[in-house]
């Protein structure tokens, strides 16, 4: 079948088959390779920087512990929670009084460590002291309207421990006096030296704080963004507020990956996100006793592939202008090697039907095996013509 094509089109297919096919090829594992390269690099930077973020948390969390720990040996904290707490009994005035008197130090300890919020709480349940006198200060977690508040329910499992368990740890859950906002607190026991309970030292999880860690987006492009995630009572809920897109503390949040972070695994893998658009999305569970979190990073396909993509473009724009230089030369190189055929084609055309000019010659002008065609045409054409030349003579001398 491909001998019915003329010499041109042979050479041509033939030249074109001989560079571009293994340019495609190279290509396209070139391309492959470096794709395949670029996509675990930037699965990995996302990865590094949830990781990055996450460990950031846990400190942070861990760090909020060890300053309960610490500031309940304060022995001016123990004269606080003492002296608040016998002028509580005493009266309102008194325990105002009392509140002023202690309010420098409070506030001192609460501005070094960037704490919201730092509490003292009596044996039986009165907040005694708050920072800024928030609205629960006076109110008792016992008996009163905040008895099933989270911040009751942790100070209730402070009492309920025997002997010293540390700190406990309260989930965000809505908090009455705060209007509808969100709060999360850590409490631990104060002790005398005979190990007799005092009281109660507390903190409000500090929200804008952990917002700000898992908020930064350096190298997070135009999409991405890093939010955590809790477990309580089942319920599945955010823990930070998102900046791109739209979510804040408290927002249930259910989807499978999200589980699988709450699940114990770590993983990146590939969704359709809440636009329609790819979405890549990072879990992890973080380690911090008490809550059940998750950190997750969310990324627009386009954004963490743009290096992908702009290699590709630039392999294929390279491939293209290859393309066009190859099928350049070859038809340069076909045409040199049939015209030279052709005329000879020509030639012998005209002598077969009797038209042929005899004293005409190939141009020989080069060394290779069609020079010597045309050389060997030429000694062909004129053994020819003198052939003929003496048989027209024999036939002159007989008329």
């Amino acid at each position: 079948m491909f001998k019915r094509f003329k010499i041109k089109i042979r050479l041509l297919v033939a030249f074109l088959a001989a560079g571009i096919l293994p340019l495609l090829v190279i290509s396209f594992f070139a391309l492959s390779n470096a794709s395949d390269s670029l996509t675990r690099e930037a699965f990995a930077r996302l990865e590094a920087v949830e990781n990055l973020k996450g460990k950031h948390v846990e400190d942070y969390l861990n760090r909020l512990r060890a300053v309960l720990l610490n500031t309940r040996k304060d022995i001016r904290v123990q004269k606080a929670v003492l002296g608040l707490d016998k002028a509580f009994e005493q009266g309102r005035d008194s325990w105002r009084a009392g509140v002023g008197q202690y309010d420098g130090h409070m506030k001192e300890i609460a501005g070094h460590y960037g704490l919201e919020n730092l509490m003292l709480i009596s044996k039986n349940g009165e907040i005694l002291y708050t920072v800024g006198e928030k609205p629960d200060l006076g109110m008792n977690l016992m008996t009163g309207d905040l008895k099933e508040s989270v911040f009751a329910r942790v100070v209730k499992e402070m009492m309920a421990a025997k002997g010293d368990e540390g700190v406990a740890v309260a989930d965000f859950e809505i908090y009455p006096p705060f209007k509808g906002i969100q709060a999360g607190f850590m409490v631990t026991s104060i002790f005398a030296d005979d190990n007799s309970r005092l009281g109660f030292l507390a903190l409000q999880i500090p929200s804008s704080a952990i917002n700000a860690i898992v908020q930064e987006r350096t190298g997070m492009g135009q999409t991405g963004e890093t939010f955590i995630t809790g477990i309580r009572d089942g319920v599945c809920a955010l823990r930070t507020d998102r900046v791109v897109k739209k979510g804040k503390i408290g927002d249930q949040r259910q989807d499978s990956l999200v589980e699988k972070g709450h699940s114990g695994k770590t993983g990146t893998e590939w969704k359709i996100g809440s636009t329609g658009k790819p979405t890549i999305h990072s879990y992890a569970p973080l380690m911090v006793k008490g809550l059940n979190w998750a950190i997750h990073t969310t990324i627009d396909e386009v954004d963490v592939l743009s290096s992908v993509y702009s290699l590709r473009k630039t392999i294929l724009m390279t491939l293209l202008s290859v393309i066009v230089i190859i099928v350049g030369f070859a038809v340069l190189i076909s045409n040199a090697i049939v015209k030279p055929i052709r005329k000879t084609s020509a030639m012998l055309r005209d002598i077969a039907e009797g038209e042929g000019d005899l004293t005409v010659r190939l141009e020989i002008a080069r060394q290779d095996e069609l020079g010597e065609m045309a050389g060997y045409f030429n000694v062909f054409v004129e053994k020819l013509q003198t052939l003929i030349g003496r048989i027209r003579a024999d036939t002159l001398g007989l008329d």
